[in-house]
């Protein structure tokens, strides 16, 4: 059904909703301060979770056949953590939200309207589409740039999280890496790295986790995770990595 949602995979439209209305644009951030006699200070601000208020209609076929769509469609909406909430009037993202509140009226026999509110606790826009980009990093150091295209740059509003897996291609015995974004001067270090052909080491932004062949590696590391950067096109460094390697950055647009 056109003008629905989905939520965790499942098509409310199969169960007769419509969406009226949504307030899923607005966004916020907490500033903390502080006043003194003269003047005041901020502090870095934090961003609040997201509220969004769905308008809804559910209608049915018969009274019973609509209080079967409402216990389908409150059961797939009741889960114990956020999920993916994609509303079909923007369907190229999708939102971590969890179910709050769900109330309404009957307005007739077959017809509920009524209004429901997520929360997300992360309150970026995700894309429903992932991007790869896979680089040789044939030198040490080594200069790369993501996008690769000169006229490109990562879209969306928000700083990313990618994920960044290096292939080793040659013997790597107890080495320094180092991973920098030249763009957002952040760079992580992992000391004491030895792997072999073909194994693979990843350096995850948004878990903050490092891991050598599906195992946890982060004992030996330091620096700061790396973000990309929107609306820029972004320079990476790869060091003590060889030179017969590769590195693939993913990563999904994300908008405030």
């Amino acid at each position: 059904m056109a003008n629905s949602l989905s939520y965790n995979a499942v098509d409310m439209g199969d169960y007769s909703l419509v969406v009226n209305s949504t307030g899923a644009s607005p966004y916020s951030q907490m500033v903390s301060r502080i006043q003194l006699q003269d003047k005041g200070y901020s502090f870095r601000p934090q961003r609040v979770p997201r509220q969004i208020m769905v308008r809804f209609t559910v209608t049915g076929t018969s009274r019973s056949n609509l209080d079967s769509n409402l216990d389908n469609i409150k059961r797939n909406l009741t889960k114990l953590s956020p999920q993916q909430l994609i509303f079909d009037a923007l369907s190229t993202r999708y939102y971590l939200a969890i179910l709050e509140s769900f109330e309404g009226t009957y307005v007739q026999q077959a017809v509920f309207r009524g209004s429901m509110r997520f929360i997300c606790p992360d309150p970026v826009a995700y894309s429903t589409t992932e991007n790869t980009v896979t680089q040789n990093v044939d030198a040490n150091p080594k200069t790369l740039y993501i996008p690769t295209d000169a006229a490109s740059v990562v879209g969306g509003s928000a700083f990313l999280l990618p994920a960044f897996v290096l292939t080793a291609g040659e013997t790597l015995n107890a080495v320094t890496l180092l991973l920098k974004n030249e763009t957002t001067i952040e760079e992580i270090s992992i000391s004491s790295l030895t792997m072999v052909d073909t194994d693979i080491l990843t350096i995850d932004s948004s878990l903050w986790t490092v891991t050598l062949e599906a195992a946890a590696h982060m004992s030996n590391v330091t620096g700061k995770f790396p973000r990309l950067e929107p609306n820029l096109r972004n320079q990476f460094t790869v060091t003590a990595f060889g030179t017969l390697g590769t590195l693939s950055v993913i990563y999904r647009e994300a908008y405030l």
